[in-house]
């Protein structure tokens, strides 16, 4: 019998702040998400690695960083 290979999880394995933005870690890579405003987030995705590229995203034009946010942990969420 032939064994399938097992697909990579998104389940998020580690979370961390830094730099004002959350970063989720799973097996699959890396979500990044950065507040803005206290209405506009931005989300930034990486497969296959641990970290996001540098390149600036179409859309969000905010420059300066929004510091003006907290982090509740839950044992299933991450609440911003």
């Amino acid at each position: 019998m032939m064994d399938t290979p097992r697909q990579k999880s998104f389940a998020v394995q580690k979370a961390e702040r830094k730099n004002d933005s959350l970063f989720l870690y799973s097996e699959r890579g890396v979500l990044r998400i950065s507040p803005k405003s206290e209405s506009v987030i931005r989300i930034s995705y990486a497969e296959e690695t641990d970290t996001i590229p540098g390149v600036k995203g179409l859309g969000v034009s905010y420059d300066e960083p929004y510091k003006d946010w907290t982090l509740t942990e839950t044992a299933d969420e991450y609440i911003i």
